[in-house]
């Protein structure tokens, strides 16, 4: 048997338990520099959010590497006044096809 360099199998297990996703759905604002350089705001839905990050789907074409601001908001509401912006960077996109 080859030896694990990644450490031992309950490390892997605790660390992969501990980054399960919630099931909900958190409606966001999102915030950042587009390719271009310009500042864009849009309104999405947070999923599969976990403790190191989430999930959003975005109008405004993000690459890796892209940091965003995001910060929750109440449905059909301004964002929530006493909640600070969270920063993330951009660890994966996709280009979903138009439809």
């Amino acid at each position: 048997m080859s030896e694990n360099q990644d450490g031992p199998p309950e490390v892997i297990t605790r660390e992969r338990q501990s980054e399960e996703p919630l099931s909900i759905i958190i409606p966001v604002e999102i915030k950042g520099i587009d390719g271009a350089g310009h500042l864009f705001t849009e309104r999405t839905k947070a999923e599969e959010v976990t403790e190191i990050g989430c999930r959003f789907a975005a109008r405004t074409e993000l690459q890796c590497g892209d940091i965003v601001a995001v910060k929750p908001i109440e449905r059909g509401k301004k964002c929530l006044r006493h909640e600070q912006p969270q920063m993330f960077e951009v660890t994966w996109t996709v280009q979903l096809a138009a439809g």
